[in-house]
């Protein structure tokens, strides 16, 4: 089920601004901190698999009326640029973060 809230740290469930997401995001870092705490979370692999099926389900098909159909006029990729700008911008409210455990080794003495 779509989540449209912003997510709240696991630990004391403050809740990310949508910049501290998008920006995480944008950098290619999987990892996001909370300024709260600082307790770090990782995005799921399922809300970034998410987002690049929904990218991929936007592409593929404006790939097909630029490239085949030879129909490179500016609405086409007007088109194209808004709806990769709609999915990143939407990205934080389905994002899905969960706290992050860092197990220490435990040494046997």
């Amino acid at each position: 089920m779509l989540n449209i809230r912003l997510q709240k740290c696991e630990n004391c469930h403050r809740q990310f601004k949508w910049n501290e997401i998008y920006i995480s995001f944008l950098s290619g870092d999987k990892q996001l901190y909370c300024r709260q705490c600082q307790t770090e979370h990782k995005s799921t692999f399922r809300s970034r698999l998410v987002y690049y099926c929904v990218c991929a389900l936007i592409i593929i098909p404006l790939f097909y009326f630029t490239i085949y159909r030879h129909d490179f006029s500016g609405a086409s990729v007007l088109i194209y640029f808004l709806g990769i700008a709609l999915t990143s911008f939407l990205f934080p409210f389905c994002a899905k973060y969960r706290r992050f455990q860092n197990d220490e080794e435990i040494t046997f003495s």
